[in-house]
Order: C-alpha cells, then sequence, then structure tokens
C-alpha cells in the first residue's frame, strides 16, 4: 500500500511541477508554434512543455516534457542553449530536434550544426550537423546517426510520412497523439514495413486509416486500448 501511494505521488508531481514551470505547453494531440524574443521559433509537438529565458546574453530553453523543433535566429553573441533531461545543446542558429523519451534524449539536426554534451559528464561535446542525429543517455552520449527517416521529423508538417518502417514504429509515432495503449496480438505485425502519409489528426482517425489501407484487425476496447491483429 505504501508503495502504491509512493508511485502516485510520484506520478501526480512531477505532471504538477511541469505545469507550475513551464511558459508553454502543448496538450495531448495538439501542435502549438511560440515566437520567442528574439525572433527564434519553437513548434510544440503534443504533450510538450519549455520553460523559456531569454535576456541579456542568455538565451536558455528547457525541455521540461516532449519534444519540440527550434528555428533558431542567428546571433553571434548570444548562443541559443537548450536544456533537457539528460542533455545541453548549444547552437548560434540553425533548425533541429529535441525529443525527451523515457530512455534518452534524441538530437535530430535538419540543418547546420549544434554541439551536444551530457552535462553530469566532463567530456568534449559532440557536433552534429545537417541530417545528423544522436540519443543521450544517462551515462552516455550515442554513436551520430544520419537521419534516413521522415517519420520522426515530418509532424511540424503536418503529416507522419514513412518510407519502408515497420507498422510499429508507425503505430508509435501516432500513440504519441493518443492517451491509450496499443497492444499487438501477433508480434510478426510489428515488422510488417509500410509506405505512406498520414495527415494528423484525431487518432482514431489515423488508426483508422491504417486499418482499412491494410486490412487489419483493430479492436477498440475504450478510448484507452487498441488491439492490433
Amino acid at each position: 500500500m505504501v508503495a502504491a501511494l509512493v508511485v502516485l505521488a510520484v506520478g501526480v508531481a512531477r505532471p504538477l511541477r511541469v505545469a507550475l514551470k513551464a511558459d508553454y505547453s502543448s496538450a495531448l494531440g495538439e501542435r502549438k508554434t511560440v515566437k520567442l524574443a528574439d525572433g527564434s521559433k519553437v513548434m510544440l509537438n503534443t504533450g510538450s512543455a519549455i520553460a523559456v529565458e531569454i535576456a541579456g546574453e542568455q538565451r536558455m530553453v528547457e525541455l521540461l516534457q516532449g519534444e519540440a523543433y527550434f528555428d533558431v535566429k542567428p546571433d553571434p553573441n548570444r548562443p541559443f542553449i537548450v536544456r533537457a533531461d539528460r542533455s545541453t545543446t548549444r547552437v548560434l542558429g540553425t533548425h533541429f530536434f529535441v525529443d525527451r523519451q523515457t530512455d534518452g534524449d534524441r538530437i535530430s539536426v535538419l540543418s547546420g550544426r549544434v554541439e551536444v554534451s551530457e552535462p553530469r559528464r566532463w567530456k568534449e561535446a559532440l557536433v552534429l550537423r545537417d541530417r545528423e542525429a544522436v540519443t543521450v543517455y544517462d551515462n552516455a552520449i550515442g554513436q551520430p546517426q544520419t537521419m534516413n527517416s521522415a517519420l520522426s521529423t515530418s509532424w511540424i508538417d503536418g503529416y507522419l510520412v514513412y518510407e519502408n518502417e515497420t507498422l510499429e514504429n508507425v503505430m508509435r509515432q501516432i500513440n504519441r497523439y493518443h492517451a491509450g495503449t496499443v497492444y499487438f496480438k501477433d508480434d510478426d505485425l510489428r515488422q510488417i514495413r509500410i509506405n505512406g502519409r498520414l495527415k494528423i489528426r484525431r487518432s482514431r482517425e489515423m488508426f483508422d486509416v491504417l486499418r482499412h489501407s491494410m486490412a487489419l484487425k483493430m479492436t477498440y476496447l475504450t478510448d484507452w486500448l487498441v488491439i492490433v491483429g
């Protein structure tokens, strides 16, 4: 009983802390664009929140929750810094994403150059350039990878674009706009490769498009659970 109460308290405390600290936030299923005082723009993906401090020589954004796309106005005298759970990203002017995931912070660069560091350890910053991405974990920075998929970045244009992606990955992206859980009855279904484009809207409508186009069996048990197969 005590353990359950502790888990409940932690679960309540985190959203409350985010709500109290956030300057801007987006609801589940919502995308929101914010123009900052320095002229930079931030687009918040579903269920995201940021705290902003732009004054004098300081340009700082803390990603408290979720994912954000940054279109940074160049200013050689004031670096733009984004802090997330495990990472610090420093730029002068560029276009990039920071995704605060459960197991690590994912930084992806559309164009320009960023410096990524893990603030808990004194290590040289990793430099990412056009179309490169990296994940920062609790104890290490992963290897940079080439961005060869539009699935995780196309949301800024209002779509989920997928080419030779697994059904599991596509469903996972859709589920970011949904409060419930997706369960696969057959693990083989997870690895089916699919191509297409979904307009971002209500998650139920996106699930239905996949269901019809692939002749998938989907069962909705309330709004909280989708069973595939």
